[in-house]
């Protein structure tokens, strides 16, 4: 089944609401993220947010050549989110949308494409400490959603500084909240979606 542009458009509202009806996970905590998910019919909209201390261990605007190497492999294996998430085979479930981008991210180079202020602006964002996040959104189609267990999280595995996220899922059948550690990588949906 393909996911149609009315379809993605209504799972980018279904998780528009899941945001702003569920528990928000605005607090900055290194090694929490948080992992918002929203089903609707055979579809799935999974949205990840994380520090940037998580994925590449820092959160400052990368200026060195592995710094910026860091960043790219990290929004590489975001954008591959068959790497970190493993779903039932019987369900039939597909990756068909993946996208990954980093948040409060001021480079240098950005900052040469801009004016005396905003460079400014840069240079106390960088002195400040700024908060970088990594924002992943992942759009699925199942062909039997109903045989979808668990899913199984290798971005652990992947983030080693990552130590929790933070879960929390609407579909037909209501909403549900779960924390997913190292120790406690899967999350159960029988019953639930």
């Amino acid at each position: 089944m393909k996911v149609t542009v009315l379809t993605a458009f209504a799972l980018s509202a279904a998780g528009a609401a899941l945001a702003q009806d569920m528990h928000q996970h605005d607090a900055h905590v290194h090694g929490r993220g948080a992992l918002d998910i929203a089903v609707e019919g055979e579809n799935i909209l999974m949205e990840l947010r994380a520090p940037g201390a998580d994925i590449v261990g820092f959160e400052y605007p990368a200026r060195e050549i592995e710094e910026k190497a860091a960043v790219a492999v990290a929004l590489n294996l975001l954008s591959n989110p068959e790497d970190l998430f493993v779903l039932d085979a019987a369900a039939g479930c597909g990756f068909v949308a993946a996208e990954a981008e980093l948040h409060g991210k001021k480079t240098q180079d950005d900052a040469q494409e801009r004016d005396d202020d905003d460079k400014t602006e840069l240079a106390d964002s960088a002195e400040a400490g700024g908060h970088s996040e990594f924002h992943a959104e992942f759009v699925l189609s199942c062909d039997h959603i109903e045989r979808l267990k668990t899913i199984s999280l290798n971005y652990f595995k992947a983030f080693e500084r990552a130590e929790a996220l933070e879960v929390q899922a609407i579909s037909d059948k209501g909403s549900f909240s779960a924390e997913l550690t190292r120790d406690a990588p899967v999350l159960k949906l029988e019953g639930r979606i």
